[in-house]
């Protein structure tokens, strides 16, 4: 099985896989659809806890908005493993989001 982060910098394909991965078999995605939007809400509030939706030079004028927390990524972590098992162990993970990128 692979785990893939789609961090999603500009000009690669992030809107066109968001719109499409969905209908590969045997692909889990949790990222977000192409209206913006998670699929799993639990997830998505795991998931916006730990990424900020901004980008830091924007926002705070250094590039690293995201939060550093054991337990945040423990959270984070469990509920991945929990949908790989609801999906009956995928050959890939994908997760897509753009605020991925700022985190260190």
């Amino acid at each position: 099985m692979r785990l893939v982060f789609h961090i999603g910098n500009g000009k690669t394909a992030t809107t066109y896989l968001q719109k499409h991965i969905e209908k590969i078999s045997g692909v889990l995605f949790l990222g977000k659809n192409i209206n913006g939007h998670f699929i799993d809400d639990e997830f998505s509030s795991a998931h916006r806890k730990l990424f900020q939706s901004y980008r830091g030079e924007f926002a705070s004028h250094y590039p690293n908005p995201s939060r550093n927390s054991y337990a945040l990524a423990s959270e984070y972590s469990q509920l991945i493993c929990d949908a790989i098992d609801r999906k009956n162990l995928p050959s890939h993970v994908i997760i897509s989001d753009e605020c991925i990128g700022d985190y260190y």
